[in-house]
């Protein structure tokens, strides 16, 4: 029946219900497994459209499979990279490289991760991923590239954070070194 639903509706109100729909089950503690059946409907229903995979791959990004949503964000790249701009690009790139990294493809990851800083500096958490993926390398030096990066971008309470939140591991880094 959902799926019917989904099929008849026009794309951009087929993705509208979805992201609606699993929200609403998520919010009532629903089955995360119920809510991605519409989401391969949709793509199903709207395969040759970027906004609708782009769909897809935010709701199984936060609801899925690491390993789905990474099939999912390689594809919306690979298939529509050219219409994937700016902000829109370093959000699906951070979750490629942050499904990657569940995944175990560090490099893969790496390169998405490290992109999608560069693309939207002002984004929090690619470089917090990129930062954590360096960190359990004990790669420290890029450690502080990356939160020096986010440092010019941020002031107020959010940069002391930073601050704060550098000092205290690289103390601690230091002092697990005696």
């Amino acid at each position: 029946l959902l799926a019917s639903r989904v099929e008849a509706l026009p794309v951009a109100d087929a993705k509208r219900f979805v992201v609606r729909y699993v929200e609403s089950l998520v919010r009532s503690g629903g089955s995360t497994q119920k809510a991605l059946a519409p989401v391969e409907v949709l793509l199903r229903s709207a395969h040759d459209d970027a906004e609708a995979l782009e769909t897809a791959g935010l709701v199984t990004f936060e609801h899925g499979e690491a390993a789905r949503s990474l099939e999912l964000h390689r594809e919306l790249l690979e298939r529509f990279g050219g219409l994937v701009v700016g902000h829109a690009r370093a959000r699906a790139l951070y979750r490629l490289g942050e499904s990657a990294r569940r995944t175990g493809d560090v490099d893969a990851a790496l390169k998405a991760l490290s992109e999608a800083v560069d693309l939207d500096p002002t984004a929090a958490e690619p470089a917090a991923a990129l930062a954590a993926i360096h960190e359990s390398r004990g790669a420290w030096e890029e450690v502080v590239k990356v939160k020096t990066g986010r440092l010019d971008v941020e002031s107020g309470e959010a940069r002391y954070d930073l601050l704060d939140r550098k000092s205290t591991r690289l103390n601690s880094s230091h002092s697990d070194r005696s």
